[in-house]
């Protein structure tokens, strides 16, 4: 029984070759290559490379390890840039997307508070732009159509794109953060969209990074009655029945505010090449 995730990890089998580190602080790190139209169609992900830190129990360690996941975010996202610009200085574009009045999908708007931007008569080597464009029935624009005017516009060398991701399991909830070239579809962890932003959509090499902050209901119940029963009518019944509902824990604020600070600053340090000293200096990170 299949059931929606954004988390590539959680997608693959056990067979699937992949690159896995345990880091510091009982983290872990793996990074998924879906790399052939054969991969593509058997695991449901678009071809790219996905690089996904887990933090188990990240809310309850010490700030020492909400920078230590800074810094790996930041290691990577500066890697990856360089790797699709091709480009020792480059104007980087950031789109915070999601709904700002609701909490569990509120990661963008958080993550657009603490970006520290630049404007473009500054001496700096290196540009930061960033545009929170909200949801469709809030600006009567969708996402895709929004960003993709804006990067017209601005004109950068790569996109990062912010936003709510859903898992598999509630264990990865503000626990997991997932980075990849593939694009994102905004909205799609609620089943509101299937329109995928990406580079070939944007005509500009794109990152998209997020946390999953949400489990649809199906998935739920759906792992439970798995188990116990192989009746295809039960899967047509938890789907009509849960389908378009999703949870989320009772501390998501706490959750989704510890999660814009790891990757506002992250994406401070890769692109300004600023420690999380000197961005305290600037804004309250």
């Amino acid at each position: 029984m299949g059931y929606y995730t954004d988390i590539a990890l959680e997608s693959v089998d056990k067979t699937f070759q992949k690159r896995e580190s345990a880091l510091d602080y009982g983290f872990n790190e793996a990074i998924i290559n879906i790399d052939t139209l054969k991969k593509e169609r058997l695991y449901g992900k678009p071809k790219g490379e996905y690089y996904l830190l887990d933090c188990p129990n990240l809310n309850l360690l010490a700030p020492v390890a909400y920078e230590y996941a800074t810094m790996q975010v930041a290691s990577y996202l500066q890697y990856k840039i360089k790797d699709l610009t091709k480009k020792d200085e480059y104007k980087v574009l950031v789109v915070c997307l999601g709904n700002e009045n609701v909490v569990c999908d509120s990661l963008g708007s958080g993550v657009f508070d603490k970006l520290i931007t630049t404007i473009d008569n500054s001496d700096k080597a290196y540009s930061l732009k960033a545009v929170k464009t909200n949801v469709l029935a809030q600006t009567g624009i969708d996402s895709a159509t929004h960003t993709k005017s804006i990067v017209e516009l601005v004109k950068p060398d790569v996109v990062i794109l912010v936003d709510s991701l859903c898992s598999k399991s509630i264990y990865r909830i503000g626990t997991s953060i997932q980075i990849t070239d593939s694009g994102i579809i905004a909205g799609g962890a609620v089943g509101l969209s299937d329109r995928v932003i990406d580079s070939s959509f944007l005509k500009c090499p794109t990152i998209a990074i997020g946390i999953p902050y949400v489990v649809r209901v199906n998935t739920l119940v759906g792992e439970v009655l798995e188990s116990l029963s192989d009746d295809e009518s039960d899967t047509k019944t938890i789907n009509g029945k849960f389908g378009n509902l999703i949870v989320t824990p009772n501390d998501i604020d706490a959750l989704i505010k510890l999660g814009s600070n790891i990757i506002s600053g992250a994406i401070n340090m890769a692109v300004l090449g600023l420690d999380l000293n000197e961005q305290k200096m600037v804004k309250i990170w």
